[in-house]
């Protein structure tokens, strides 16, 4: 098998730096930083470090794949804006990856994806292909119609309050962006915009 070349995926849509690179479908570095504040500081800085740990420069990069939300606009903003810089200045492809994909990939089982939004309200989307949609705990119970749910931060405590059962994500934030835009890389390529989710239905802005 010849190879592809590395592929870069980072994400700072949540209280978090995280980033991966993989090689041919194995990932070969992975960051994971907690961070409420400094994102905009910590990101390049990550990444070089983690370019060093995978003996990888960036001219090597085959694409970049970013974490487009929804969740922090600050962070989607300032991750977004680092892809396409990064792939304008490279002349690789830079794929938007979004938080429900990422929290499902590897996961057999799918009926609900959610993670916190802002004053007690979720971000949702039913299974693979729905609609994502911002709903309350009360809203969101009379849609659910299953004992699974994929959650973000305070996973445990959603499905505590809908009585579900809490299916932890497969991989790190940085990572599923990673894997997402390698299986995409062949085929998407195009400028990722920030997903920013507004009831009822998820809105791309420009």
């Amino acid at each position: 098998m010849s190879d592809a070349g590395p592929v870069l995926g980072f994400d700072t849509s949540a209280n978090y730096c995280s980033a991966a690179l993989l090689r041919n479908g194995r990932k070969i570095a992975g960051l994971h930083e907690e961070i409420k504040r400094g994102q905009a500081e910590r990101l390049f800085p990550l990444l070089g470090d983690l370019l060093y740990v995978g003996q990888v420069e960036w001219t090597d990069l085959k694409s970049i794949g970013v974490g487009i939300g929804p969740g922090n606009f600050t962070g989607i903003r300032l991750a977004v804006s680092a892809a396409r810089g990064l792939s304008m200045s490279l002349g690789i492809p830079a794929i938007g990856i979004n938080r429900f994909d990422a929290l499902s990939l590897g996961v057999s089982e799918i009926f609900l994806v959610a993670f916190p939004s802002v004053a007690g309200q979720y971000f949702c989307r039913l299974g693979r292909d729905g609609e994502p949609f911002t709903s309350n705990p009360e809203s969101l119970a009379a849609k659910r119609g299953e004992n699974c749910i994929i959650a973000g931060d305070n996973g445990g405590e959603i499905a505590e309050r809908q009585g579900l059962t809490a299916c932890r994500p497969k991989f790190k934030p940085g990572e599923a962006v990673a894997r997402l835009a390698a299986q995409a890389s062949g085929a998407v390529q195009f400028r990722p915009v920030p997903m920013y989710l507004r009831s009822p239905s998820a809105v791309a802005v420009k």
